[in-house]
């Protein structure tokens, strides 16, 4: 029997979580049409040997891949070589799917012969047990431009692992993760994905569920923040090269870039990276070139604001402290 659905798992120091990720695979009821390729990024612990001993006693289609630790984005390549279905999607070895969600996803896509098919997702709490935050997006179909729209609009989300694509059509354009990029990788897989399927559709349900660690540690926030920024630019070039001139696309392209600038910005002036440092990156990086030159002028003006006031509100927490610290008892 040939491969329906590839489900690319990539791993990390997760022996924890293993058994319920796979349970969830295996509570597809698929059988062999499912493929599992699972990635081991160079574990300090047991993951690939409780990996391959998991999917061994469910009785999965799988097999477990090794590299060195290079990324979340190589293995996801890694294992994308290495596999076989029409059709792929990818999970995090936390997270799982929800029942009969690959399922009902194929026959959604194969009933209209759509290359690209989503559904929803939600967000739950550690113990799977309480979902924190469903899905409150609009669900839209259509072509790859018209559904891009929406989701640069902020309309609908897509997010990685709760839409299946053909292998192939990926392929054809050449589409990885972009290796190295530490932040919004998943974001210009998608929307690359988006850019080169001529349908989309959908099923209207939570297709994923994404675990929420309460006790996690914050990621370091520093200047490679600005990767979600590159990811964004990648992305509009490679519409262009494949939709071509679309006007309102492009437009709604470039909006989601100084989105991103500007959010990036804000987000590390919030965690007080240095604003000379931040400046640097902005000059170095030549991103004060990717604004419109329409809004030249404003983004100047906004960045200054941006600065000016975190320069102030931490400045005013200064002096506050100090006045504690030497007020007479």
């Amino acid at each position: 029997m040939s491969v329906d659905i590839s489900v690319i798992i990539p791993m990390y120091n997760c022996t924890a979580y293993l058994r319920e990720c796979l349970q969830s695979v295996a509570d597809q009821n698929m059988g062999r049409q499912i493929e599992v390729v699972m990635v081991d990024d160079g574990s300090t612990d047991d993951s690939g040997d409780t990996a391959a001993e998991i999917l061994r006693q469910l009785g999965l289609n799988g097999k477990v891949l090794y590299q060195k630790n290079s990324g979340v984005s190589r293995a996801r390549n890694h294992g994308l070589q290495h596999s076989s279905g029409r059709y792929v999607t990818f999970l995090d070895a936390d997270d799982t799917f929800t029942s009969k969600a690959l399922s009902r996803l194929l026959e959604q896509a194969e009933r209209i012969n759509a290359p690209f098919c989503y559904g929803g997702f939600e967000h739950v709490d550690e113990k799977m047990d309480k979902t924190v935050l469903p899905y409150t997006y609009e669900y839209v179909d259509g072509t790859g431009a018209e559904v891009m729209k929406a989701y640069l609009l902020s309309r609908t989300w897509v997010r990685l692992g709760a839409f299946i694509m053909k292998k192939k059509l990926m392929e054809e354009n050449n589409i990885l993760f972009e290796e190295g990029c530490k932040y919004g990788e998943d974001q210009e897989f998608t929307l690359k994905c988006m850019a080169v399927s001529p349908v989309i559709t959908f099923v209207p349900a939570a297709c994923y569920r994404y675990r929420k660690h309460s006790g996690s540690v914050m990621k370091k926030f520093n200047v490679s923040w600005f990767h979600y920024v590159d990811a964004m630019i990648r992305t509009a070039d490679f519409c262009r090269q494949h939709i071509g001139a679309d006007e309102d696309l492009l437009k709604c392209s470039r909006k989601k870039i100084e989105e991103a600038y500007f959010t990036t910005v804000r987000a590390l002036l919030a965690q007080n990276v240095s604003v000379k440092q931040i400046r640097k990156t902005i000059y170095q990086n030549g991103y004060k070139t990717i604004i419109r030159p329409n809004s030249e002028k404003m983004t100047k003006v906004r960045l200054f604001h941006f600065i000016f006031f975190y320069q102030f509100l931490h400045a005013g927490r200064g002096l506050y402290k100090l006045r504690n610290r030497i007020r007479p008892v």
